[in-house]
């Protein structure tokens, strides 16, 4: 069950990473649409067809996932993976929440090419939990 979510997962960001894959540098967030919620509980849009993080989405990801939400542009891939951990065992965030979540700070801070990219760090976070209560 949780490989099938790992994949799951994985197809998603793949669709999100097309829209990260263009940004020359970091975007403001911009009000493009109003996030609405989805079957499986996560937000979206996150990202506007710019590639801009939706500031409409952003309170909404803070409540789900509220240590990726607090990154900041000098964060590592350890402090990155710690905080998707965190959020996991104690926000209970499900790894689709995880991945917006990431996605809005990867476009916000422009990781592309500094850090795994939100297909990477689901995979990761995927990997690392392994169904278990704790990362």
């Amino acid at each position: 069950m949780r490989r099938k979510a790992v994949v799951m997962l994985a197809v998603a960001m793949a669709a999100s990473a097309v829209a990260l894959s263009s940004p020359a540098m970091a975007k403001a967030p911009q009000a493009c649409a109003r996030a609405t919620q989805a079957q499986d509980g996560t937000y979206g849009p996150v990202l506007c067809a710019n590639g801009a993080p939706n500031s409409r989405a952003r309170a909404l990801l803070v409540r789900q996932a509220p240590q990726v939400m607090s990154l900041k542009r000098t964060a590592t891939d350890a402090a990155i993976l710690k905080a998707a951990c965190a959020d996991v065992t104690t926000s209970r965030a499900t790894l689709p929440m995880i991945g917006d979540a990431y996605a809005y700070q990867y476009a916000r801070f422009d990781w592309k090419g500094e850090r795994r990219t939100p297909v990477g760090l689901s995979l990761q976070v995927g990997k690392t939990c392994n169904g278990q209560q704790s990362c």
